[in-house]
């Protein structure tokens, strides 16, 4: 085997490698993306079930100053869903708002916040001694997206560049908070994800059968030219000679 089919066989198999890899994985993308969204369009995580004995329960201070200056619009990236039911069958809060005006609102609050949530040792709160607060939630104007009333409440929030906090409390902001919450995203981009993993997969699957077959086909011997017998003069000479004897 020459060195060119040699490499040729390489490549082709390190193309099918990766290409069916890729193949699976747009596989499992789409079974998810058939199978595992709520009636929404999000995909939902597990609901997990949070307390507090303060007034609110808060997210971490999210920062999306990371995405890109340029106008794309909010929810250009993904939606986010937060969904809250009260498990003591009290109405409840809940919103997202600037992190500043958040802090600002809930300055001095017993609060518990939200720092780690892990499907095995469950959710970590950094707890905040303090008082009551000054109003009910849905008396600030600085919420960009909320949500009040009995049974569930959920709000949908187009991500956009800032700092942002989650918070969920009793609507009449009264002492106590447990709640089953769940999380989900949407995006537009998955679709668009999809389509080209599968089309890159399946091309590298594609070149790497075409590169094996060139790599390992055999080449087929050359006929070698048969000689094709020449009648001499001296020949031709001789037969008439007999001929004419």
């Amino acid at each position: 085997m020459s060195a060119g089919k040699v490499v040729l066989g390489v490549v082709g198999g390190f193309l099918a490698v990766v290409g069916l890899a890729v193949l699976v994985g747009g596989a499992g993308l789409l079974w998810a993306f058939s199978t595992q969204r709520n009636a929404d369009g999000f995909f939902e995580s597990p609901v997990a079930e949070m307390s507090t004995e303060g007034y609110a329960i808060t997210s971490t201070e999210m920062d999306m100053g990371a995405l890109p200056t340029v106008s794309l619009g909010s929810g250009w990236l993904a939606n986010v869903q937060v969904t809250a039911t009260s498990r003591a069958d009290r109405p409840v809060f809940i919103g997202i708002g600037p992190s500043g005006e958040v802090d600002d609102y809930l300055a001095g609050v017993a609060r518990s916040e939200v720092i780690d949530i892990d499907s095995r040792a469950g959710i970590t709160y950094l707890t905040k001694d303090g008082g009551s607060p000054e109003s009910v939630p849905s008396g600030q104007g600085f919420w960009v997206q909320s949500a009040e009333g009995a049974g569930s409440q959920s709000f949908d929030w187009d991500i956009e560049r800032g700092d942002w906090t989650i918070v969920i409390m009793n609507a009449d902001a009264t002492l106590g908070v447990d709640l089953d919450v769940a999380a989900g995203v949407h995006s537009n981009w998955i679709p668009v994800t999809l389509v080209l993993l599968l089309l890159g997969g399946a091309f590298c699957v594609g070149a790497a059968s075409v590169m094996s077959y060139y790599a390992y086909r055999r080449t087929m011997p050359a006929v070698a030219d048969v000689a094709t017998p020449q009648v001499t003069d001296h020949a031709l000479t001789g037969s008439e000679s007999d001929t004419s004897g």
